[in-house]
């Protein structure tokens, strides 16, 4: 009986792994999860949300307040305080980004410095690509007024 119950226990083991190590990786498991049970996670203040505070905060905050809303968002929405569903409202439909007014503060979004590289590369390739279709359109242009000069002499019948 003891054979079989080490033959079972021997099966279980992941192919190349001592017992001592699937030990200490259900040690390490162990304390892992247990240091995480001590440190609970706090939500975002979200209490006096509005469009001004969105916008006053930092992109990490933005983030950390959005993922905890779609968070709370997969579960069932009555559950969640009011508080949360304006914040979430704000963050959907709010004044800011695209729906800000014009030359507002909450219109100027802030861009990482690999943002605006790429968007200064886009607009000198744009920039650059529109030089270019000016150019051959003026190019043209005198190409087909020589053109026309030639179809007019080549149809006055000559003397």
């Amino acid at each position: 009986m003891k054979r079989c119950v080490k033959s079972l226990f021997r099966i279980q083991y992941p192919f190349g792994t001592s017992k001592t190590s699937l030990v200490r990786s259900q040690f390490w498991y162990a304390s892992q999860h247990w240091m995480s049970t001590l440190q609970q996670y706090t939500p975002p203040d979200i209490s006096a949300f509005d469009t001004q505070t969105w916008c006053k905060m930092n992109k990490d905050l933005r983030e950390e307040v959005i993922e905890y809303l779609d968070w709370k968002m997969e579960g069932n929405w009555n559950q969640m305080g009011e508080n949360e569903s304006r914040a979430a409202y704000i963050i959907g439909f709010g004044k800011w980004g695209p729906r800000a007014t014009k030359g507002s503060r909450e219109d100027q979004q802030d861009m990482s410095t690999p943002e605006i590289i790429v968007r200064g590369i886009f607009s000198s390739i744009l920039f650059t690509a529109l030089g270019v279709c000016v150019l051959n359109y003026q190019k043209d242009k005198k190409l087909q007024q020589k053109l026309d000069a030639l179809r007019e002499s080549s149809d006055m019948p000559s003397h």
